[in-house]
């Protein structure tokens, strides 16, 4: 289970100050490594790397359960174009969206349910 959030880049810090005191505080023995994503390499080979800056990333914000899942936590769905379709796709029609499968060693999709803050 994930919950993943719009971070606009001018509140990255923030979050990623936050995360890294509250899983050095309550999992001492995981490296917290802010957010990550799907970035090209020197060679032109995608990799998952720290996030370059961007204007907003849809971070795995929190995550359940931690342990076996360290490598999701802020790691940016948007960078994914399998994901950030089914993110789009649950925006634009604000219905749940499911995406293509992905992966290498076993198959998975996500299932995106947007939720809006009427108040913004």
């Amino acid at each position: 289970l994930e919950y993943i959030p719009r971070v606009e880049h001018a509140d990255r810090a923030q979050y990623e100050a936050e995360s890294s005191a509250y899983y050095a505080q309550n999992y001492p023995n995981m490296t917290y490594h802010g957010f990550r994503g799907l970035e090209y390499t020197p060679q032109g080979k995608h990799a998952t790397l720290n996030r370059t800056d961007q204007d907003f990333y849809f971070v795995q914000h929190y995550v359940e359960p931690v342990i076996g899942n360290e490598r999701a936590i802020d790691y940016d769905a948007y960078s994914s174009t399998t994901r950030r379709i089914a993110i789009q796709t649950a925006l634009e029609t604000k219905q749940p969206a499911l995406s293509q499968r992905f992966g290498h060693s076993s198959y998975q999709v996500i299932l995106v349910h947007p939720g809006y803050d009427d108040a913004a």
